[in-house]
């Protein structure tokens, strides 16, 4: 044991049997790496860490429910129902176009200028909504109609047509008819220039009758 004052003696000298420990250069060099693949290894885990911090505070979802379960009468019912729309939805267009094909047909036989058939047919099936329908008799035929109201006496579509002509809309758009000429007559004098008159034969019964040999005149009737 050392005295004061002394150096402490060496732990080798005063246990011989104990050999000196020491760290190899290529230990030392198996620890370095060791450790820097742990630490890569670390840091490699860590955003998953994270993302596994944020799943556990934030709220679960909750579970879907299970569906109902389809009710098979239910289903078939939708079925019927959406046919039945559809053939509703056709028979409405089948029954248009019958009623403006019926309609252009007496406008052009009733002498409106074929230029002037669709546009009146549109605003005359337009005007009429629900008041003009296609008549189905028990046999199978059907005509085209005009009902003024549920209760009201039908009127076949010829005659719908032939009072529609017969109002001032209507004469506005008849194809004009030529008044006679008396270019080929003996002593007669041919048509003269000018603004064309028209008017019905019974305006013309009242008119004079310079004017009506003119040839100005156009009979509306």
């Amino acid at each position: 044991m050392a005295k004061d004052g002394e150096a402490p003696e060496d732990s080798a000298a005063t246990n011989p049997g104990e050999k000196p420990q020491f760290v190899t250069v290529e230990q030392l060099n198996q620890f370095q790496e060791k450790m820097a693949s742990d630490l890569k290894a670390t840091f490699g885990r860590i955003p998953n860490l994270i993302n596994e911090s944020i799943q556990g505070i934030m709220p679960k979802q909750p579970e879907a429910k299970a569906t109902d379960k389809v009710d098979p009468h239910a289903e078939v019912a939708a079925l019927l129902k959406s046919e039945r729309e559809a053939l509703a939805l056709e028979k409405t267009s089948v029954t248009k176009e019958r009623l403006r094909s019926d309609i252009e047909k007496e406008l052009l036989a009733s002498g409106v200028r074929p230029e002037s058939v669709k546009l009146a047919a549109d605003s005359l099936m337009m005007r009429n909504d629900g008041r003009l329908e296609v008549e189905r008799g028990d046999l199978g035929e059907s005509r085209s109609i005009y009902r003024d109201s549920q209760f009201a006496e039908p009127l076949a579509i010829n005659s719908f047509i032939a009072n529609f002509v017969k109002t001032q809309e209507g004469m506005a758009i008849l194809t004009p008819k030529k008044g006679p000429s008396l270019h080929d007559v003996p002593g007669g004098r041919g048509p003269i220039t000018g603004e064309v008159i028209m008017m019905t034969r019974a305006e013309a019964s009242r008119a004079d009758p310079k004017l009506l040999k003119s040839g100005r005149v156009t009979f509306t009737d």
